[in-house]
This record gives structure tokens, C-alpha cells and sequence, in this order.
């Protein structure tokens, strides 16, 4: 007997950065996913195979293996605990997502791996219960998540969070499109973080200012959504992205991306995820989107088409 699940990546609409200094973000899951289909084995050896990184890892208690896979043993170890069993698993990750561009690969797989495994134990586990399994790996890769990525991804549909008060689904049904441009480069979200930290501590005085627009940016973008306002909800990620290029996290690949984007008809374009790298977000409509997506194929190594996945996690067994 086989489990799988499935869970979607996503992207960040206004947030990066700022959610550090106390600031609200809305992120929204996308329609690119990661699988993993789990199957018990004879011996207590946990075995991942990544199709996509094309790696196979075997992990025992004793083992020193390479770290490439050692999140998603995490995530296999947190089901196991709670199941209170010690038995070996075959886990096989089939990913849409590009890894480090921002996109929440990583939380994604760690969600779709906890609800695979959850399923194959018949363990009937909520939402609820995957977004706090789900910490212990992403808290081995990033440090000091948020828990932005792996709640989207568990959640589906847009989210907004805010430091003191956690996360909160929307409940509008908005039919957003957009592209996602990925510029190639790795994200490398400590690096801008450090950035951004210097940035702001030599810039005191701007810091509070910068603060302060981006959380009027939320705001009108919250009321956005519930108006179904597009047009709004592109000019503010324009502004948001003016405050991104101000605190030294764009650079010019990702500014001829953007610019590439606003400039053949989106409605709004901006870096998502930690800059220096990684992705861009653009917004768009039914009649320009193959045009923007066309121009965004010239100055950009992948481009993918989104849309809203509401449903997030999703699990099943296989005969």
C-alpha cells in the first residue's frame, strides 16, 4: 500500500523582509506542487528519493548522512513520534516547484511529506496539527521561520499574517493570475536579510518612514482583495517593490524583470521571496497575460503561469 500528497508552493504578495521588524504579510499558495508517496518498509531505514535533485538518501539512527535530504527525514521523524513507531519508509518526492527561487519548495515538500506519511498511518491528523509538525524542518533549513510557507502551503488560499496575531485565511474567492519569472540566480535569504539589516540600522531616521509605508501598502492591499480591486492590488506590489529596491534586496537582473513585466501591460510586478535573486511576481490579465509572459521568456530563465490553489495539503492512498 502507497500513500501520496500533494502540496502547493507559494508566493509572497507583500511581506518579504518587513514581517522581520514587526510588519504584517500576505502570502497566497500557487499551483505548482510538490508529492511525495510513502510506502513502509521491511527494515527501520527511512530511503528519500528526490526525482528532481535526482538523490537517494538512507537514514538510520546511527547514520551521518549527507544533509541534502536531512529536512525531509525531519519531517518523516515528526509523523513517526507521534505515531509512536519506529519503522522504515520509502519516500519518493516529485516537485513542480523550483527549488531556491522563493517559492516555498522546501516547506512544501515538508507539508506534502507529513500529510503522505499521515495518510499511509492512518493517523487522521488536521491542518492544524501539519502546519506545527512542519515547523521542526523548516526550522532546521531557515532557522527562525515566520511559518508563512508550510501554513500557505497547508492552508491554501491567501494568507495574512501578522507577528502578534498569527495567520488568518481569507475568505474571498478572487481569480488572481500571474506569472512567476524566475531570474536564475539562488536566492540566498541570509545574505539579504544581513543586507537589509545594515541598510536600515544606517538609515534610522528613513527606517521608521519605510515601516510605515509598507504597512499603509497591507492595508490597502487587504481592502484590495476584498474588493476584488486588481488594478489596485498591482499598483500597490509596484510601491512595495519600490520600498524592496530602496533596502538593496533587487538588482539589475531582477529590475529588467520587473520592468520587463510593468512595461508589456502587468498590472504590478515585484520581487518575491528574500531578493538578490530567486523570483519576481507579476500580475495579470486574461488579455495581456501571453504577451507579459512572452517578454518575460526573454529575460528570464523560467517562466510559469499561476493561479490560486484554495485547497491546499491534499492526501490519498494508491492500490
Amino acid at each position: 500500500m502507497k500513500s501520496f500528497a500533494s502540496a502547493p508552493g507559494k508566493t509572497i504578495l507583500f511581506g518579504e523582509h518587513f514581517i522581520l521588524y514587526g510588519c504584517p504579510a500576505l502570502s497566497m499558495a500557487i499551483n505548482l506542487y510538490s508529492k511525495v508517496f510513502a510506502e513502509k518498509r521491511q527494515n527501520s531505514i527511512i530511503q528519500i528519493y528526490s526525482k528532481n535533485l535526482n538523490i537517494i538518501e538512507k537514514f538510520n539512527k546511527n547514520s551521518s548522512n549527507n544533509e541534502a535530504l536531512k529536512s525531509i527525514k525531519i519531517a518523516a521523524d515528526e509523523v513517526l513520534k507521534l505515531a509512536n513507531q519506529n519503522l522504515g519508509l520509502n519516500l519518493t518526492i516529485e516537485s513542480e516547484i523550483p527549488p531556491a527561487a522563493g517559492l516555498g519548495s522546501s516547506a512544501a515538500t515538508a507539508v506534502s511529506t507529513i500529510a503522505s506519511i499521515a495518510e499511509l498511518l492512518n493517523l487522521n491528523i488536521t491542518k492544524d496539527k501539519i502546519i506545527e509538525l512542519a515547523f521542526s524542518p523548516e526550522k532546521f533549513i531557515h532557522g527562525k521561520p515566520s511559518g508563512i510557507d508550510h501554513t500557505t502551503s497547508t492552508l491554501g488560499g491567501i494568507i495574512y499574517y501578522e507577528p502578534n496575531l498569527g495567520f488568518k485565511k481569507f475568505n474571498v474567492m478572487i481569480d488572481i493570475q500571474a506569472l512567476i519569472a524566475y531570474s536564475g540566480i539562488p536566492k540566498a535569504t541570509k545574505e539579504q536579510i544581513i543586507k537589509v539589516k545594515d541598510y536600515l540600522e544606517k538609515n534610522k531616521e528613513r527606517k521608521n518612514r519605510i515601516l510605515n509605508e509598507f504597512n499603509e501598502i497591507v492595508s490597502s492591499a487587504v481592502e484590495a482583495l476584498k474588493n476584488k480591486d486588481l488594478e489596485m492590488l498591482g499598483n500597490l506590489m509596484n510601491q512595495n517593490q519600490k520600498l524592496l529596491k530602496e533596502i538593496k534586496v533587487s538588482n539589475p537582473i531582477l529590475d529588467k524583470i520587473v520592468e520587463t513585466a510593468v512595461k508589456n501591460g502587468a498590472l504590478g510586478a515585484k520581487i518575491t521571496g528574500a531578493g538578490g535573486g530567486g523570483s519576481i511576481i507579476a500580475l495579470v490579465t486574461n488579455e495581456n497575460k501571453e504577451k507579459v509572459f512572452k517578454k518575460l521568456k526573454e529575460v528570464s530563465k523560467e517562466v510559469y503561469f499561476i493561479k490560486i490553489d484554495f485547497h491546499g495539503v491534499k492526501s490519498g492512498k494508491l492500490s
